[in-house]
């Protein structure tokens, strides 16, 4: 049966709460676990046993990869959206980046664009 990192938190809890000292050995190994895949990037709702079963221990597992890379042009966190049209896969776009393209359109688009204001004659 698989746990999860708070899962495996709570059981450790429990476990020191015991007296016996098999119990607090695996108190001791479930904290050691759940601490490096926490601090590691993992989520505390992510599954312990298959991580162990692809790496053997917990010190082998590498560092959780972030979901969806920041953008490289502002750094914002991007965020998945629907495809362009039905049936086609999710799309992952950087907000502020989008928001700031459609200023940008619209502006370019006023009827008033790109022409310069007809300022009076100084007279000196």
């Amino acid at each position: 049966m698989s746990v999860s990192i708070l899962d495996a938190l709570r059981n450790a809890q429990h476990n020191f709460r015991d007296n016996f000292s098999t119990a607090r050995i695996i108190a001791a190994e479930q904290l050691y676990n759940a601490i490096n895949l926490l601090e590691k990037g993992y989520a505390t709702h992510d599954l312990i046993e298959p991580l162990l079963q692809e790496y053997g221990n917990i010190s082998a597992v590498p560092p959780k990869p972030p979901e969806h890379p920041r953008c490289g042009c502002c750094g914002s966190k991007r965020i998945a959206i629907r495809g362009r049209h039905p049936n086609e896969p999710k799309r992952v776009i950087c907000p502020t980046c989008t928001a700031e393209r459609l200023d940008d359109i619209h502006k370019q688009s006023d009827p008033s664009y790109g022409i310069a204001c007809a300022a009076e004659p100084v007279s000196t």
